[in-house]
């Protein structure tokens, strides 16, 4: 069935972003309660279908965001589950909350999360998203089944706040961002260029002479700022099946984008 608009724009707005407050803050936590993890995946959260949670802890704990109902909660070692209603907090509230909880001396860049400005969500809205992103999930997930070769996990990176996995080329021996890949993800929206949702797929590096092909309609190239394939969410939300159009929107970029990097 169709995915919810995500239409107005003010509650779209201040919805995504004290999620997304929220989302840095759990990376944050969760770096400093696990060791590092190539190409950053030790900052990287996991999609969930009420919205995404922490990676599990070395000591049993995990964090987790459920959108709609608008908590963070924590789930300790012991059993015990803490749950903090965002409403009644701040970024730098919650901060203060879950790392005295987790028993944190130290977090890295905790300057970063003294966010003081009230954390107001629309339970409709959040929980839109929290849709939205789970069948971008499983579009994404199921596309990645089909393929071959070396990929990385499909996960949610808070800096961006958005589902991303590469596809590694065969060359790039390290499997790093730095050699030959190529990115499939789902944004909540980027700064300045787009402010609501949009399914992306992006090849590294591209040759001097490429010729962008033409994806298919409703895909498009992005030549602003980034290079890339972009499919707006108004295009996504409105299929009968979203995840199966996700699936299929992301097997026709990569077809396009696969032999840059091999």
């Amino acid at each position: 069935m169709p995915l919810p608009t995500l239409a107005d724009l003010h509650t779209w707005n201040t919805s995504i972003t004290a999620l997304h407050q929220v989302a840095y803050l759990i990376g944050r936590l969760q770096a400093s309660a696990i060791e590092p993890r190539p190409n950053a995946l030790h900052l990287a959260l996991l999609p969930q279908s009420y919205g995404l949670s922490s990676v599990d802890f070395p000591d049993g704990g995990q964090l987790q965001l459920h959108f709609g109902v608008g908590e963070m909660r924590y789930h300790a070692p012991n059993g015990f589950l803490s749950i903090a209603k965002l409403a009644e907090h701040t970024q730098a509230s919650l901060f203060a909350m879950f790392s005295d909880l987790m028993k944190l001396t130290e977090v890295r860049h905790a300057d970063k999360l003294q966010g003081t400005d009230a954390l107001i969500l629309d339970a409709a809205t959040a929980e839109g998203y929290a849709q939205a992103q789970y069948a971008a999930f499983t579009g994404i997930a199921r596309f990645r089944a089909r393929l071959r070769g070396t990929l990385s996990p499909i996960v949610i990176f808070p800096e961006h706040f958005d589902i991303s996995t590469l596809i590694f080329g065969e060359g790039n021996r390290d499997l790093d961002e730095s050699g030959a890949h190529l990115n499939i993800g789902f944004a909540p929206f980027t700064l300045g260029q787009y402010e609501r949702p949009y399914l992306y797929a992006y090849a590294h590096p591209y040759p001097a002479d490429y010729a962008y092909p033409a994806p298919p309609a409703p895909a498009f190239w992005n030549r602003d700022g980034w290079t890339g394939i972009v499919t707006h969410y108004d295009d996504i939300a409105r299929q009968p099946d979203p995840a199966q159009f996700i699936e299929t929107t992301c097997m026709a970029m990569v077809e396009l984008l696969l032999p840059l990097v091999k």
